[in-house]
């Protein structure tokens, strides 16, 4: 018989004859052979374990980890998305600021021009909004100005890029319209249905600017041009009501 693995040994192996017999060197070196090829196979068995075993927890360990990666790559993005909604929509009406209409609008703009479109730019100016504030409040103030969001808000489809420039400034980019008159004439309409719903005033003085297909002509042409137009639409407003 002869030890498996020599240094703390593990068990032995031996062979046995039908009679009694001295074995030879050499028979003793085969039985020893075959006892290390059996140590070095159980040994590598066990590294195998071993090795298995630490894959394994390495294996958990990195899917851990890549779960809570996920979670923080997912949280960072709401969290962004969240400071970029912040930025660029106003926070009293929900429309968007001023940087978020030059922002999308821009792109809308680009857009249309590229499928040989059009885009009508709305400018509209709440009336009587300092009267307001200074009679009954700040909070009758934006009160007004809430209604105005929400009136231009239900006039235009979601995919028109509707704002609160600030103040008592409101505009609109549309696409795929059908005039500018079609427009004027459901927000007159619009703005009558909510006087006679809800027994609120609301009047917008509009002006209307309506893009050309010149690839040269910038958002900031149409602003200029929806701008003037509004004031002349309060400018004659205002001289009827004087007449009357």
């Amino acid at each position: 018989m002869v030890p498996i693995r020599t240094l703390d040994p593990i068990g032995a192996i031996g062979t046995y004859w039908a009679s009694w017999h001295q074995a030879s060197d050499a028979q003793v070196e085969l039985l020893q052979a075959l006892a290390d090829s059996i140590s070095i196979a159980l040994e590598n068995i066990q590294v195998y374990a071993e090795l298995e075993q630490r894959v394994a927890e390495r294996t958990a360990q990195l899917t851990e980890t890549n779960r809570r990666l996920q979670r923080e790559i997912r949280e960072r993005e709401l969290a962004e998305q969240t400071v970029r909604q912040l930025s660029l929509t106003d926070e009293l009406t929900g429309l968007y600021n001023r940087r978020g209409f030059l922002l999308l609008a821009e792109r809308e703009l680009e857009a249309a021009r590229r499928r040989q479109g059009r885009c009508l730019l709305l400018y509209a100016d709440l009336d009587y909004l300092k009267l307001t504030n200074d009679r009954f409040g700040h909070a009758a103030g934006d009160a007004m100005l809430i209604d105005a969001a929400q009136l231009l808000r239900s006039l235009f489809r979601s995919t028109d890029v509707v704002a609160r420039l600030g103040g008592d400034e409101f505009v609109v980019l549309a696409s795929d319209y059908n005039s500018g008159e079609d427009v004027l004439k459901r927000l007159q309409a619009a703005l009558r249905a909510f006087q006679r719903n809800t027994g609120r005033q609301l009047s917008l003085s509009v002006g209307l600017a309506e893009s050309s297909l010149r690839h040269g002509e910038g958002l900031d042409s149409l602003l200029t041009q929806a701008d003037a137009a509004m004031y002349a639409n309060k400018l004659e407003r205002r001289r009827l009501q004087a007449v009357s």
